[in-house]
């Protein structure tokens, strides 16, 4: 009998012991976001990332319009194009990524913003090892 208490016992504490970890003590200023806080986070974090990839490719094309040769300027053109597909090739795969998300799930959009964050993040990093190629740094 006392063994069958024991096991109730600790079933009921595993089932509410979440729930005990929840609980805030005054003062304590820890805050669970809800998920609007978490989207908008989410959004923020897109529009951070999509402009420090604006950034840094301004930021090329800038040194190569000084350099202000005829090889500079075709490079330039390259770069806008590949730049140009880069943002269609994002934006579709992205979509596609925010579809999928909402197959039973909430979220999509989250999710979109999610994939542009990371495209966005891989993007910086390959414009930055650009210019460390071009020697543009």
């Amino acid at each position: 009998m006392n063994l069958q208490l024991s096991k109730s016992f600790s079933f009921l504490l595993l089932l509410f012991l979440p729930l005990l970890g929840n609980t805030q003590e005054k003062g304590d200023t820890t805050h669970v976001k809800n998920n609007m806080e978490v989207r908008a986070e989410i959004a923020y974090n897109a529009s951070s990332t999509s402009k420090n990839v604006k950034r840094v490719f301004n930021s090329i094309i800038s040194q190569l319009d000084s350099l202000e040769s005829e090889e500079s300027q075709v490079f330039k053109q390259h770069l806008l194009n590949a730049n140009e597909a880069w943002q269609k090739y994002t934006e579709e795969m992205c979509k596609i990524e925010d579809y999928l998300s909402k197959d039973g799930a909430q979220g999509g959009l989250a999710f979109y913003f999610l994939c542009k964050t990371e495209y966005n993040k891989k993007r910086i990093q390959t414009l930055n090892s650009l210019k460390t190629k071009l020697h543009l740094e």
